[in-house]
């Protein structure tokens, strides 16, 4: 497993194949322990997020533990040490870390737009957002009188799109127009709006639109080329 942080929680990595039984429980040194109930993973489809008041347990604290039951294998606990932990979190926790400003190019949406083997495509990326976020991704060719639409979930800091065809066949090799949105907040699941903000306030500025009534929705938009 790994400890990873978005710059809006800390959240967990879990690499067996098989998945895991039972909940996940974690706690820092000899504090207070809390769990990840395995009901909730499987309705919510997301990567296990750590409740955010432990963060201060681990500022102060010299290593959290988690424990989990892995399918085929025993039970086991693993330690993660907390040394550092408060001066990266500050790193990553930066404005400038959260807000790239430059037109092209923003690390808190990352957008690829890949051929696979049978000439469909796939739109994917890296993405600041919290894993849950719900977006809708759209891909246009103005050339080719082309529009498609698939709605994903950020799920440990990514998302992907499923292949997208032209009526199943392979997608022409021409410019896409590739636009990234969201719905308005109170469409999004709580944890969301929690973190986020209830009225997208907290989405990164390069990555967000106002609407007349002042909230703000994810949306952004790029060029991209099949080859």
């Amino acid at each position: 497993m790994e400890l990873a942080y978005n710059g809006y929680y800390p959240y967990l990595t879990i690499p067996f194949l098989n998945g895991i039984k039972g909940d996940i429980f974690y706690w820092v040194d000899e504090g207070s322990g809390y769990s990840i109930s395995l009901s909730e993973l499987k309705k919510n489809d997301i990567s296990p997020n750590l409740n955010q008041n432990i963060l201060p347990e681990m500022k102060k604290g010299r290593s959290l533990y988690v424990r989990v039951n892995p399918v085929g294998f025993p039970p086991r606990i693993q330690r993660f040490s907390l040394m550092g932990f408060t001066a990266a979190l500050k790193r990553i926790s930066r404005k400038d870390c959260l807000e790239n400003k430059g037109d092209s190019f923003t690390s808190n949406l990352e957008v690829n737009f890949e051929n696979l083997t049978s000439g469909k495509a796939v739109v994917s990326g890296k993405t600041s957002l919290p894993d849950g976020t719900q977006l809708m991704i759209s891909i246009r060719a103005k050339s080719i009188d082309y529009f498609a639409q698939d709605k994903v979930k950020v799920s440990s800091g990514k998302y992907i799109s499923d292949p997208f065809s032209d009526l199943g066949k392979p997608l022409s090799k021409t410019t896409y127009i590739i636009g990234i949105s969201s719905s308005y907040m109170d469409l999004q699941p709580k944890l969301i709006r929690n973190l986020l903000g209830d009225s997208g306030e907290k989405i990164p500025k390069d990555i967000r639109k106002e609407a007349p009534d002042g909230s703000y929705t994810v949306n952004y938009q790029v060029k991209r080329t099949l080859k």
